[in-house]
């Protein structure tokens, strides 16, 4: 992406290489190093989902981190 330009991220959860359905994903969306700019917890119904990822107007890395927990372990 170019500096100014809108980020989309695509979350996509699997399990053995088949969709989760109804999972629950909590993602946060920031500068990289930095606090996240960004939190939300969604469920996803069909494993995938689409988020909107803001701009940055100084060149660097924005950072999208997805968790979810599958039978009480949590993975990222």
């Amino acid at each position: 992406y170019k500096t100014g330009e809108s980020v989309r991220f695509t979350i996509q959860v699997t399990q053995n290489g088949n969709p989760i359905p109804a999972a629950s994903v909590r993602y946060e969306i920031g500068p990289e190093l930095m606090p996240p700019t960004k939190a939300e917890t969604v469920s996803i119904a069909n494993g995938r989902l689409s988020v909107e990822g803001g701009t940055m107007q100084q060149p660097g890395f924005l950072r999208c981190v997805a968790k979810i927990q599958v039978d009480g372990k949590e993975y990222r």
